[in-house]
């Protein structure tokens, strides 16, 4: 079980993860409208991991057959660790974004920088 959720979950995870930063990257040229597009787009597309990771799991470990907790677990499992890589990367933007405007707004001002 354990190799099937780290490979579809960070499969997932880097999927959002990887929208995430191109809507960032293009916001000016997607534009409010179309990004919430892409955003969404992302999110189905890396939850149909969700049901593959479930089933890959059934066909390779479960002999064709899993049991309905098992699957849920499965796939909340994937969830999880999808969620937690899209978490780190937003982490990682926003620290970046933040120090920059901080920095930004201490060279207007004169102060020193942290």
């Amino acid at each position: 079980m354990k190799k099937t959720v780290l490979t579809f979950g960070l499969i997932a995870g880097a999927i959002v993860s990887f929208f995430m930063v191109l809507a960032l990257v293009f916001k000016d040229a997607i534009g409010f409208d179309r990004g919430e597009i892409v955003g969404y787009t992302s999110m189905v597309v890396a939850f149909l991991f969700i049901y593959f990771g479930v089933r890959a799991y059934r066909d390779n470990v479960g002999g064709g057959t899993v049991s309905f907790g098992r699957g849920v677990a499965v796939g909340s499992l994937i969830a999880v660790l999808a969620s937690a890589c899209y978490l780190g990367g937003d982490l990682l933007q926003l620290h970046s974004r933040l120090h920059r405007e901080v920095s930004r707004a201490c060279d207007l001002e004169g102060a020193r920088r942290w």
